[in-house]
């Protein structure tokens, strides 16, 4: 009995120290894996301040650029709608965008409207009773355009509110009003792919753009306003990027006949003082990059540049962009 009585004992002993190995075992990976969870949100967070500062470095070294082929006119060094750093770290791709590179979501031009509604399946009677609420909605009284839309018809919603009846606030604010579905404000998805949405073409530009700036303009402003397919826009816009057009007529080459008539009439060159640079900085054998927009004023002399407004933001999806070999500065 004794015996037995021994045995369970240590066999009660071994199975406790095998409990307090595996505790042990356990803890140990779970230690281990949060160390390695930290090591790589410092390498994550290690470069992606990096990319931000190659970023940085695109923004300075464009406005540097721009400037000296501003000055430099005489040379023909002409000012570019893209400029390409590297740097130690990464390399950065910059873009520059004039303040007329999309339609003014406060735009009081039902033409300009129509034609952005183009995008749509949309025939003119629903155009033109779209285009009726969105200047009832920014309008500054209480009179019914005809197919439009005021206090009362929203008053009738669940949740009820009211019209704004003066400027749209954020290109956002223009969902509630009355025709614009949310498709229609992200984009709708035809022959199994993603369209154009009005958030891809509206902005915050000054409401009297009538025309928009054909070297920095979007690709979607493009496919809306001259009725061409995906891949004319993309031709037109490799083309600025590497000599920024000096007039209309030399994106007209690209373009159908069908399609002048809208070029001229929707587009023109309108580099001006005023605009924004957006600088993408990647780190080298990384999926991180950062993204920095700069709204700036050209002003020459001293000073060289005023800067309007800065904003930073990192990109959770970015398309993958290759490091030419070209020497695109």
């Amino acid at each position: 009995m004794a015996s037995n009585h021994a045995a369970c004992q240590r066999a009660n002993i071994l199975l406790t120290v095998l409990w307090i190995i595996i505790a042990l075992v356990i803890i140990t990976l779970g230690l281990t894996q949060s160390a390695r969870m930290d090591i790589e949100r410092t390498r994550v967070l290690k470069e992606k301040t990096q990319a931000y500062w190659v970023a940085r470095s695109g923004i300075e070294k464009t406005k540097f650029d721009y400037a000296a082929a501003r000055s430099r006119a005489e040379e023909e060094l002409k000012p570019k709608t893209k400029y390409l750093y590297e740097f130690e770290q990464g390399y950065s791709i910059c873009y520059i965008e004039s303040e007329s590179a999309k339609m003014p979501v406060n735009s009081k031009d039902p033409e300009l409207w129509k034609q952005a509604l183009s995008l749509f399946d949309l025939d003119d009677g629903q155009k033109d009773a779209i285009v009726a609420s969105i200047l009832d909605w920014t309008d500054q009284d209480s009179e019914l355009n005809p197919e439009g839309a005021e206090t009362e018809y929203y008053q009738s919603l669940n949740p009820p509110y009211s019209p704004r009846n003066g400027p749209f606030l954020s290109i956002e604010e223009i969902t509630l009003v009355k025709g614009i579905e949310d498709d229609m404000f992200h984009g709708p998805f035809r022959e199994g792919k993603k369209w154009p949405g009005l958030k891809d073409i509206l902005g915050m530009a000054p409401p009297n753009t009538t025309q928009f700036d054909i070297n920095s303009c979007s690709k979607e402003i493009l496919m809306a306003f001259l009725e061409i397919t995906e891949e004319d826009a993309e031709e037109i816009i490799v083309a600025r990027e590497e000599n920024a057009f000096e007039d209309v007529q030399e994106a007209g080459s690209l373009i159908s006949i069908e399609a002048m008539d809208k070029l001229t009439k929707f587009f023109s060159i309108r580099a001006g003082n005023h605009f924004t640079i957006k600088s993408t900085g990647f780190v080298y054998d990384s999926p991180v990059r950062y993204t920095v927009e700069e709204e700036v004023r050209y002003i020459g002399g001293p000073k060289i540049f005023s800067i309007v407004s800065h904003k930073d933001f990192s990109l959770d999806h970015a398309d993958e962009a290759e490091l030419n070999d070209e020497d695109d500065e």
